[in-house]
């Protein structure tokens, strides 16, 4: 397969009006460079191309010569691997947060100021500086230099939101917080959730400096995403690409990670994917390679036995559309086949919510829709004796609370619906 994280100017597609968002923040902030808040917010869940976006404005956008005369741009990259390609340009850094860094957070992020300072000036020894130090230097380089460049810097900060508390606490010390102050100086911080509170005033975004990342979805031309990056990615014809596309979407796909890694799975299967669902059982091979498009999109930290057992937790709640404690407890134990205690199920709510890739909406959790539909394909392919006795322990689950609590009646009723439709029956002893 190809690889879906190395960015491409001729791959980014669908974008355009957070572009032209992002321009128009840009021209405000050009007007208003006193103004004390200085942060763009770009919100997305994870596949929805955070990464690729801020490489876009840095490599592409900012470098065009309209913008190479009113600004200067530099990205931080805080990246799990796989690590993102450094561009051409020196002012990229990368942030490594694999388990593979054996750095204590504030060795990291004094390694990243020494080298932020090395960019600037390269004669300066800056070899025994502490956090302070670096953080007063690169201060205090960019505020005279300020005087005689009128340009603009920014500073992206990519992935920033779903970055470890304690790094995001160091960095918002030593890097965000004392740059803001600046002027004409801009923050593009990304990533997954929101932005981590802060009482510094100059790192909350204005009301309308927040963008997020949504689904690729056909506008109102009829045009359509998902087949577009097909086409341009894999280089086939566009009614080529729109039959592909109706697979990929048939299999979850809707945002630009999952659209990749698909793609590049319905062009190897086509054979077993000609119908939809397949007409016969997948082979191993098929499974297998399904199975590591989940991991992808499931970037787990911990040990193989703690990755493993987190991805069984997903396993068991993507059929459903949204869950509290009780669902979580009550369909866990149906897939161990043995009863969860209260204690354990908020363990493992928990441990999910520490992922990053689930979020509270609507009064419910959710795993993100980036990646929900994409496991549960998975599941009713793959595994399809523990789907049905998902979607069996969920309907019944909701039948059952039902009759519990007459003022949730109609509302359980319609999701129990849900799970009879998913096994294609209109009726289910309980």
């Amino acid at each position: 397969m190809s690889n879906s994280f190395l960015y491409e100017k001729r791959l980014f597609v669908n974008r355009e009006c957070e572009i032209e968002q992002i321009c128009e923040l840009i021209d405000k902030f050009e007007q208003q460079a006193t103004s004390r808040q200085k942060v763009i917010a770009v919100h997305g869940q994870r596949g929805a191309g955070k990464t690729w976006f801020s490489l876009h404005l840095h490599r592409t956008i900012f470098k065009q010569p309209e913008y190479q005369s009113r600004l200067k741009s530099c990205l931080v990259a805080l990246s799990p691997a796989p690590v993102p390609d450094r561009g051409p340009q020196n002012d990229e850094f990368v942030v490594v947060l694999s388990s593979e860094n054996k750095q204590s957070d504030e060795e990291t992020v004094l390694e990243l100021l020494k080298q932020l300072i090395k960019w600037y000036s390269p004669q300066h020894n800056v070899s025994t500086y502490d956090l302070y130090e670096c953080s007063s230097w690169l201060v205090r380089y960019l505020s005279d230099n300020n005087k005689n460049d009128t340009r603009l810097f920014v500073l992206i900060v990519d992935s920033y939101m779903e970055s470890p508390a304690p790094l995001q606490k160091l960095l918002e010390t030593y890097l965000l917080a004392p740059l803001a102050p600046l002027d004409r100086c801009l923050l593009i911080l990304t990533g997954r959730g929101e932005l981590p509170p802060s009482m510094n005033l100059s790192l909350l975004p204005r009301s309308d400096a927040a963008i997020a990342l949504a689904s690729f979805v056909s506008d109102d031309a009829g045009s359509d995403a998902v087949a577009e990056l097909i086409r341009t990615a894999l280089q086939v014809g566009e009614q080529k690409a729109a039959e592909m596309a109706t697979t990929v979407k048939w299999l979850g796909g809707n945002y630009p990670l999952a659209i990749r890694q698909l793609a590049d799975f319905v062009k190897k299967f086509a054979s077993e994917l000609r119908t939809l669902p397949p007409a016969s059982p997948p082979t191993p091979e098929f499974c297998q390679e399904f199975s590591r498009i989940v991991d992808t999109l499931l970037p787990l930290s911990g040990t193989d036995a703690e990755r493993k057992q987190t991805r069984t937790y997903f396993e068991a709640l993507c059929i459903l559309d949204g869950f509290k404690e009780p669902e979580l407890k009550e369909l866990l134990s149906a897939q161990s086949q043995s009863p969860l205690s209260g204690a354990k199920a908020r363990a493992v709510m928990s441990t999910l919510l520490q992922t990053a890739l689930v979020e509270f909406r609507d009064k419910r959790y959710h795993i993100h829709d980036s990646i929900r539909p994409v496991l549960e394909k998975y599941l009713c392919i793959c595994k399809p004796e523990t789907w049905d006795t998902l979607q069996r322990a969920a309907a019944t689950m909701y039948e059952k609370w039902a009759g519990d609590y007459p003022q949730y009646h109609q509302e359980f009723k319609e999701r129990r619906q849900r799970h009879l439709d998913a096994l294609g029956k209109t009726a289910l002893a309980v």
